[in-house]
């Protein structure tokens, strides 16, 4: 090559854009998309080749990385326990369970069998860490959307799991 003469330049290859997830994730308004993540799905232990996705709600206590395993064991069962609670004024299977049934007792057998999943898990919770458990375990709110200290909040949600993971004995 020699001094006068340019070289030859080669045109930049554009990347194309990410394609988006296909499928139907909700309305996509904020409320819909807050407290959410979109989960790739996957096929035969690949990822899907169409792209499909699903919306998953982010759950708190998975986010929690300073509860130990028997701490974590409790606090799921605080949770599965009130939702559980909740789904059966919903209509889920249990409801639907009961409306099929012909017992007329049916309902308060499952209501009775619920509420006390619920009295038991609650059970040895301390009464000053309550509002904390309720908080966090039932409403699934972060942590630092309480009004209190995080390393507060923390020690206090640690105390009640552990009291919790001795009473259920896990």
């Amino acid at each position: 090559m020699g001094k006068g003469k340019k070289a030859a330049t080669r045109a930049r290859k554009r990347k194309s854009p990410t394609l988006a997830y296909t499928g139907d994730h909700g309305t996509g308004t904020p409320a819909a998309l807050s407290g959410t993540m979109l989960e790739r799905l996957h096929h035969e232990g690949r990822p899907d080749p169409n792209r499909r996705a699903r919306r998953r709600r982010i759950e708190v206590i998975d986010e929690l990385q300073f509860l130990s395993l028997r701490q974590y064991q409790a606090a799921r069962e605080i949770r599965d326990a009130y939702c559980a609670t909740q789904k059966l004024s919903s209509g889920s299977p249990a409801k639907e369970r009961v409306d099929t049934s012909t017992r007329p007792d049916a309902f308060a057998a499952v209501h009775c069998d619920v509420t006390s999943r619920l009295n038991r898990a609650m059970y040895a919770v301390p009464r000053h860490f309550r509002f904390v458990v309720e908080e966090i375990c039932w409403n699934n709110t972060p942590i630092r959307k309480l009004k209190r200290g995080h390393d507060i909040v923390k020690s206090e949600l640690q105390g009640a799991m552990t009291c919790v993971a001795d009473h259920l004995g896990y």
